[in-house]
C-alpha cells in the first residue's frame, strides 16, 4: 500500500514538473507565466512533504535511466522526467535538492521573463510618450563635407572619479543607412533622444530619403522600405532643425563615429561648438568583461532594457543607448 502510495506521490510530482516546462516559450501572457510560477510553488511545497514518504527512495531508483552502459558503470543515472542526473552516491536527500534546484531554476526562469515583458511595456510606453520636436524643412542645400577633413574623434572616459549626476544630461544619437560606408552609402533614418538629468525628454525621429533604393538586406535589417520613404525629406531639408536640436549639447552613440562619419559627411558639423562625446561601444568593453559580443542588442539584453523586437529602428536604439550609458556610467562612477 505505501509503495503505491509512493509511485503515486511521484507521479504526481512528474506532472507536476511537466505543467511547469510546458509552453516554456509564452511570448508576452504574464498571467500565464504567474500560472507556472504558482506551479512551481505547488511542486516545492510537494516536494518538502514527499522527501521523508517511505518507499519513495524505491520508487526514484526505479526510475533512473543510464544513457548507455559506460554511465551505467560508473552510477551515472539520469531522471528523465525532471532533467537532472543522479549519482549511485545520492542519498534521497541530495536527490530532492536537486529537485529542488531544478524547480528554483525553472522559477527564475519565468521571473526574469515577466521582468523583460515588463521592461518592454515600460520601454515601448517611454517611446510614445516622449515630446516631439517639430521639425522644420528647409530647401537650402549644405554643401556635403568630406571625410578626410572630419576632425579626430576622441572619446571621453569614465572613472570613479567621474560625477555621476553631471553626465546625465546629453543628447544620443542614431542613423540607419543604407550600408557601412559612410563615402558611399546613404543615411534612411536619423533619430536623436535629449536625456536630462538620466531621464529622456524630447525626441528627434524622421526617415530620410535616399537618392538611390534601399537594398532587400538593409530592408531585412531595419524593416525600413523604398515605399516607406518615398515621401520623406532628403537629410539636407532636415539639417537645419538636427543641428539646432543637438545644440550643444554631449553627445552619446553605441559605435558613435559609424554615426558621426555619416552625418558628417552629409553637412553636420558638431564639432565647431565644444563638447564631450561618449561612446557605450567603446566604454561597455572597458566594462564588461567576457561579453560574447558587444552589440548594441546583447547588451540590451544583458541589461534587461528592452525586447529588441524594435532594434535596428534609430528611435528605439537612440533610447536603449541612452538607457545603455546610464547603467554603464552608473557602474564606472560607483565601483
Amino acid at each position: 500500500m505505501q509503495y503505491n502510495r509512493a509511485k503515486e506521490y511521484f507521479n504526481k510530482l512528474e506532472l507536476l514538473f511537466h505543467d511547469i516546462r510546458d509552453d516554456m516559450y509564452i511570448e508576452k501572457d504574464i498571467s500565464a507565466i504567474k500560472e507556472k510560477l504558482n506551479l512551481c510553488n505547488e511542486l516545492e511545497s510537494a516536494l518538502t512533504t514527499y522527501a521523508n514518504y517511505p518507499d519513495i527512495a524505491e520508487i526514484i531508483s526505479s526510475k533512473i535511466k543510464y544513457k548507455n552502459t559506460m554511465d551505467e558503470h560508473l552510477g551515472l543515472g539520469y531522471l528523465e522526467a525532471f532533467s537532472i542526473f543522479i549519482y549511485k552516491t545520492d542519498n534521497i536527500q541530495q536527490i530532492f535538492i536537486k529537485l529542488r534546484k531544478s524547480v528554483q531554476d525553472i522559477k527564475k526562469e519565468w521571473n526574469t521573463r515577466i521582468e523583460t515583458i515588463e521592461n518592454n511595456l515600460k520601454f515601448q510606453n517611454t517611446l510614445l510618450s516622449l515630446g516631439t520636436y517639430t521639425i522644420s524643412t528647409s530647401t537650402e542645400k549644405h554643401k556635403k563635407l568630406n571625410l578626410c577633413d572630419m576632425p579626430e574623434l576622441k572619446f571621453s572616459t569614465i572613472s570613479i572619479k567621474s560625477n555621476y549626476e553631471k553626465l546625465g544630461t546629453f543628447i544620443v544619437i542614431d542613423t540607419e543607412t543604407t550600408g557601412l560606408s559612410a563615402g558611399r552609402d546613404e543615411i534612411i533614418e536619423v533619430a536623436a533622444i535629449l536625456f536630462d538629468n538620466w531621464t529622456p525628454i524630447t525626441k528627434f525621429e524622421t526617415l530620410v530619403k535616399p537618392k538611390k533604393e534601399i537594398s532587400q538586406e538593409i530592408i531585412r535589417i531595419t524593416g525600413i522600405s523604398n515605399e516607406m520613404v518615398s515621401d520623406s525629406p532628403a537629410f539636407y531639408e532636415i539639417l537645419d532643425s538636427l543641428n539646432d536640436f543637438i545644440g550643444s549639447y554631449n553627445i552619446v552613440g553605441h559605435n558613435l563615429s559609424f554615426d558621426m562619419e555619416f552625418l558628417y559627411k552629409n553637412g553636420l558639423d558638431t564639432f565647431s561648438q565644444k563638447r564631450k562625446y561618449f561612446d557605450t561601444l567603446d566604454i561597455a568593453k572597458k566594462t564588461l568583461k567576457d561579453m560574447p559580443n558587444y552589440k548594441l542588442v546583447t547588451l540590451s539584453k544583458y541589461y534587461n532594457i528592452r525586447d529588441n523586437s524594435s532594434a535596428h529602428r534609430a528611435l528605439s536604439d537612440c533610447l536603449a543607448t541612452g538607457y545603455l550609458f546610464d547603467k554603464l556610467a552608473y557602474k564606472r562612477t560607483h565601483s
